[in-house]
């Protein structure tokens, strides 16, 4: 398995993924979390490959993605002075 960026190929398989991580909190939570939108969840993956403050891996095996991860990087002096 490797970890690499997130790739526009990786696209069906990383909502496929985040779908099946919502569904897995609407069964524990209940109401908490709504129905996935497809076209809200990839604007993060495509902004990733355009700006460094987003970041999205993946994690993959012979072309399956079997992770992900995105975030969005934040630096302000009150954060680094809790670190």
């Amino acid at each position: 398995m490797i970890v690499r960026k997130f790739e526009k190929k990786d696209l069906v398989q990383v909502l496929e993924l985040c779908r099946e991580v919502r569904q897995h909190h609407m069964d524990l939570l209940g109401g908490y979390f709504t129905e996935q939108d497809d076209s809200f969840e990839q604007i993060a993956f495509f902004e990733s490959l355009e700006n460094d403050k987003i970041i999205a891996f993946v994690a993959a095996e012979n072309d399956k993605v079997l992770g992900v991860f995105c975030c969005n990087q934040i630096s302000t002096l009150l954060l680094l002075a809790f670190l």
